[in-house]
């Protein structure tokens, strides 16, 4: 018998009986039942409701998404050889939920529409047509979508076909030594590199906005990373026991480190925060025992409870803003190491404090900002000009620390009076 049917009876049962007795909200087809829209459909028996369950005549459980498409969440039929609708009931299909084929051992074909944006984790293991994937390539890929990648060893270039990660599609990958992203992928899920103990290299590309929660848990040989500046978010313990981490740089783009999010780097020794970090999550820093220094802008208004609980080695804390705004921070409890250091104020961690407001911008030294000095930046970027050190600190008129397009781009912005001052 199939394996997979026996849970998915279960669940059928579970939800006959959650409907008797009021847990999902399927209203009485007396009364018409809600539409994907959450709108009164009367009699309609073929629409559900947004995150509540129904099963499809050939045995496909699904649920409606907010965004008016479905997600197929359980499977309790017995064909071998099985297509995934694209289409039920003239709601397109979109998803496939975490789990959802997992332990159909009768399962040797899948077909799986173009619709599908979507895959959780786990959703086909068990399956012989998911163990026959893994045989002919280590890299499972379905529209796009990386789903599985366990079975790699050493140096691994995703090609530039994949648009995501999944979630755990990596996970727990112990022979993983590196791996090359391509700029094509948006995303990566949850848990993606959670456990590859041996991954010492990964570089994310600039296509990617946020680093999810646990991505990289655990990962104990990553001694460096870098964080593009199209980040902005970095979720909780995405890098939680990471304890080979050495150094981090927290770019422009991030306006919040959540909870546990660099807890237990055992080796990190600084960190260095730029200009736009408004709050530090709960236990972010948290057993950080080797970290001597931090930098901090005054953009920082929040350091939430325990955020760099037990930094034992922290002695300093450089930050950009007077002792006036240091005392207007909100700092939780838990947060011993930090508060009994030295502060530093007035502390320019980007080395450009000796430059005045007027003269940012002036790279030729006449006294006004004009295209003329948006010209010298673009030359030096393009290595048509070699700046001078003094010329490098007055380019650098968003103060991340680096001389690039976005600099060039403020002076013209100056100078056209789209701005009034860097």
């Amino acid at each position: 018998m199939n394996n997979c049917i026996n849970g998915k009876k279960v669940l059928a049962g579970m939800l006959a009986l959650s409907v008797v007795c009021g847990c999902v909200a399927i209203p009485n087809s007396n009364d018409g039942i809600l539409g994907i829209n959450n709108s009164i459909v009367a009699g309609a028996d073929n629409i559900v409701a947004p995150n509540t369950v129904k099963v499809y005549e050939n045995g496909f459980y699904f649920k409606a998404l907010e965004d008016n498409t479905l997600e197929i969440v359980a499977y309790s039929g017995e064909d071998k050889e099985l297509t995934i609708p694209s289409e039920i009931d003239g709601y397109k299909v979109t998803s496939i939920g975490k789990n959802a084929f997992e332990g159909c051992t009768s399962l040797t074909s899948i077909e799986i529409p173009d619709s599908v944006t979507s895959i959780g984790d786990f959703a086909f293991s068990g399956t012989p047509w998911f163990e026959n994937k893994q045989k002919e390539n280590p890299l499972v890929i379905i529209n796009g979508i990386l789903i599985d990648g366990k079975t790699c060893k050493g140096d691994i270039v995703i090609p530039n076909s994949v648009t995501s990660i999944g979630e755990s599609a990596f996970g727990g990958c112990t022979s993983l030594a590196s791996i090359e992203i391509p700029n094509s992928v948006t995303s990566i899920g949850e848990n993606a590199f959670s456990g590859c103990t041996s991954l010492a290299s990964i570089e994310i590309p600039n296509s990617v906005t946020s680093i999810r929660k646990n991505t990289f848990l655990g990962c104990q040989n990553l001694t460096s990373i870098e964080i593009p500046n199209s980040v902005t978010s970095i979720r909780e313990n995405a890098f939680d026991g990471c304890t080979s981490l050495t150094s981090i740089e927290i770019p422009n783009s991030v306006t919040y480190i959540e909870s546990f999010a660099f807890r237990n780097c055992q080796s990190l020794t600084n960190i260095k925060f730029l200009n736009s970090v408004t709050s530090i999550g709960v236990g972010a820093f948290e057993y950080c025992r080797s970290l001597t220094s931090i930098e901090i802008p005054n953009s920082v208004t929040s350091i939430e409870g325990y955020a760099f609980y037990n930094c034992t080695s922290l002695t300093d804390v450089y930050y950009t803003g007077t002792q006036e705004q240091w005392n207007k921070i909100h700092i939780d409890m838990g947060n011993d190491c930090l508060t009994s250091a030295n502060i530093h104020f007035n502390s320019n961690t980007n080395d450009n404090s000796n430059v005045s407001k007027t003269s940012l911008g002036d790279l030729s030294g006449n006294g006004e900002i004009n295209t003329t000095d948006a010209l010298i930046t673009l030359k030096q970027i393009v290595g048509l000009v070699e700046l001078t050190s003094e010329q490098q600190k007055t380019a650098d008129v968003n103060h991340d620390g680096v001389v690039d397009t976005n600099d060039a781009l403020q002076i013209l912005k100056f100078v056209v009076g789209l701005i009034k001052e860097f």
